[in-house]
């Protein structure tokens, strides 16, 4: 066991029995809270209190399935999202967060109930007396890392952030992280973001990863249709980011590039390990154009990098951890194929094949209460595949709010994907046109 995985297994027993404590410790502050002047701990004054509830019908029609390799998946769901925030100041520089977040999940088909909760947020919050531009956090965090585009999710972490410029009249931030993804698995971030202007800024960013889940055999277990590899994995993955906001006349340009590098230890029964070596690079750029108040376009291209033979030489598909990319919503966001995909590692692409996906994007406000998205991508292959054809597919995605008042609102999406000739290929003629619909309604208090 290295020392990095050491450090993470015995801080994620405190962190655990801290989440516990901040529970206990922000109940005791609400009884006992009241008026600012009435010598209670807490002043009810310093309490933030917010509740979102989300309730929707989902529509899941004709999606690919990777098990049965076809276009089969129908599934119909009706969802109650809550998300409980609540926030406490304990004194002049601490505060502490509790956040949940709750699941209630009826599958209408098989007529199955279930229920998920899991803490996003349980820390406390320190800011230095003298420096107060400086602030630590503990416990378990809400943590997005590269705008999504490699890791978002919770995790138990210990978090530092500096606003220099607050500090020195510098327009410098930093912000450092070090949390426990999972079990074994230390994760390491870092970065420095340099302001031109309120809108416009560059940020630098390293990350670093210990992986020691069986994240990379996963993968390759995954490419054996008959199921003859049985893979353990360790290995180490680090990621080099940039990322540029800036105006160019009227056009907001927003760029980001990352390079991937590492090594995965691939061991199966009986046989000699193997060292894997993983070199990817990921680019997203979006330009952004105001028509009028009501109107604005986003032309945008996603490139992750793939690899056309990956049993043979360097692995070059981009790794990310945890991403969250929602570039579209059926391809991209989690419903069309997580089957290389964990909380602990996995593509970002999709498919080992990888993506280029150029797009455009409209927002319209017809009203102050309504707001419309459209979104239209091209996705194809970034290392040919061969016989199967460059193209996955089209994807058109249209959703739209309504404002009720300022705590209700009407949520509705449609969104199209059309396979292309790699999945016709793929599924041997079994390829079908996927459609997902969701109407709701959202509450914020």
């Amino acid at each position: 066991m290295d020392r990095y995985t050491w450090l993470t297994n015995t801080c994620s027993g405190c962190l655990r029995s801290g989440a516990f404590f901040i529970v206990i410790l922000l109940v005791c502050t609400q009884l006992t809270a009241g008026p600012a002047l009435s010598g209670t701990i807490v002043a009810r004054d310093d309490f933030d209190f917010r509740l979102m509830v989300n309730d929707r019908f989902h529509t899941f029609n004709k999606f690919y399935d990777y098990g049965n390799n076809d276009f089969s998946s129908t599934k119909n769901y009706h969802i109650t999202y809550i998300n409980p925030y609540l926030s406490a100041r304990l004194g002049p520089n601490m505060r502490a967060v509790l956040e949940l977040e709750t699941d209630l999940i009826l599958d209408i088909d098989r007529r199955d109930f279930y229920e998920a909760t899991e803490v996003r947020n349980a820390y406390l919050q320190y800011m230095i007396p003298s420096v107060n531009w400086v602030s630590f956090t503990l416990g378990r965090q809400a943590l997005r890392t590269i705008d999504g585009l490699l890791y978002d999710y919770n995790a138990p972490a210990l978090k530092a952030y500096a606003d220099i410029e607050r500090g020195f009249d510098i327009p410098l931030k930093t912000q450092l992280f070090i949390a426990k993804i999972s079990e074994r698995s230390p994760y390491f971030h870092s970065q420095l973001t340099y302001n031109f202007s309120f809108l416009e800024s560059i940020s630098f960013a390293y990350d670093w990863l210990r992986e020691n889940n069986d994240g990379m055999a996963r993968i390759f277990n995954r490419l054996d249709s008959e199921q003859q590899f049985d893979f353990n994995s360790d290995g180490t993955i680090q990621w080099y980011s940039c990322s540029v906001e800036k105006f160019v006349s009227k056009i907001l340009l927003q760029a980001t590039a990352i390079y991937e590098r590492g090594y995965a230890n691939l061991r199966e029964k009986g046989q000699p390990k193997r060292k894997l070596k993983t070199e990817g690079y990921l680019f997203y750029v979006t330009a952004d154009y105001s028509f009028s108040k009501k109107l604005l376009g986003t032309l945008f291209c996603y490139l992750s990098s793939g690899d056309r033979d990956p049993l043979k030489g360097t692995f070059t598909t981009f790794l990310a951890i945890d991403p969250y990319v929602d570039i579209t919503n059926i391809f991209f966001n989690g419903g069309f194929d997580r089957q290389f995909s964990s909380r602990n590692l996995g593509l970002n692409g999709v498919q080992l094949n990888g993506v280029v996906a150029p797009g455009v994007t409209l927002y319209y406000r017809p009203t102050r209460r309504m707001s419309l998205k459209g979104v239209y991508a091209y996705l194809i292959t970034h290392k040919g595949a061969g016989v199967m054809g460059n193209a996955y597919g089209w994807e058109t995605d249209f959703m739209g709010s309504y404002d009720i008042n300022e705590h209700w609102q009407l949520i509705a999406e449609v969104n199209i994907f059309t396979p292309g000739h790699y999945f016709k290929e793929l599924t041997n003629g079994a390829d079908h046109v996927s459609s997902e619909i969701l109407a709701g309604i959202t509450y914020n208090f």
